[in-house]
């Protein structure tokens, strides 16, 4: 007796069992449907009709043209045309070009001292008290015999000109020392390379007036060095003694 009600135990409990799982399985397929509902209306999708081609492309081929036929230029419109007219320059103008070389009559012209024509050069009636005695201090071992020049001065190089442009019968020997003077300080300058450029005759009185103011430099050197007591031949005084220096 307890053996059948046993087995009737159980079947029940596999009825309920199979009932429960009918159930699951339906809320769950329900579950499903409801969360598809409520997306397709949050995000609505794109229908595409079936017959289109994935991929499929929409370029258009436009109407060729026969080659023997010829185009035409647009003509443009009167409101075109003014307007390219009223569009003003907006490029920077070149800069205005000068010859680096300055031609021997404007060369002349520059370091002549002669005011132009009809004008008049008389000096201002200005009282300044002017005192040029520092500078004579210091310009005073240039114009020693024998000393070096240490600058050249707008004047020299306009008496060196003037030199140049004058016979050499007409040109003092002290002109002429100066101008040599003031040449040799010039040498390898932009001012040397115009006076003796593309004019042969003026290269050869250049450095003939150099050649002549080195000579005399190298003599008057000479000639210091034997009132010193030294010889010019560099040999040693017999009277020389190493004490009297230490």
């Amino acid at each position: 007796m307890s053996r059948d009600w046993e087995l009737g135990l159980l079947f029940c409990l596999a009825i309920l069992y199979v009932l429960w799982a009918a159930v699951y399985l339906q809320y769950e397929k329900w579950k499903r449907r409801r969360a598809a509902r409520n997306a397709a209306a949050i995000l609505p999708r794109n229908t595409v009709p079936a017959t289109g081609i994935l991929g499929k492309s929409n370029f258009v081929l436009p109407a060729s043209v026969p080659l023997n036929t010829t185009l035409k230029p647009l003509e443009a419109t009167k409101e075109e045309s003014g307007k390219g007219t009223e569009k003003d320059d907006t490029f920077v103008a070149e800069p205005e070009k000068h010859p680096l070389q300055v031609p021997d009559e404007e060369l002349d012209e520059l370091f002549n001292d002669a005011p132009p024509e009809g004008t008049d050069n008389e000096p201002m009636d200005i009282d300044v008290s002017l005192d040029y005695e520092d500078e004579d201090e210091e310009t005073a071992g240039c114009s020693e015999p024998g000393a070096m020049a240490s600058g050249v001065s707008f004047e020299d190089m306009c008496a060196a000109v003037k030199v140049l442009g004058k016979a050499k019968e007409t040109v003092s020997e002290q002109e002429e020392k100066e101008a040599g003077r003031t040449l040799t300080e010039l040498q390898h300058t932009d001012m040397f390379e115009q006076l003796v450029a593309n004019h042969p005759q003026r290269a050869e009185r250049v450095t003939e007036l150099i050649n002549r103011h080195m000579e005399n430099y190298r003599q008057e050197q000479a000639d210091e060095t034997d009132e010193n007591g030294y010889r010019a031949d560099g040999d040693v005084p017999d009277d020389f003694s190493i004490a009297d220096i230490v």
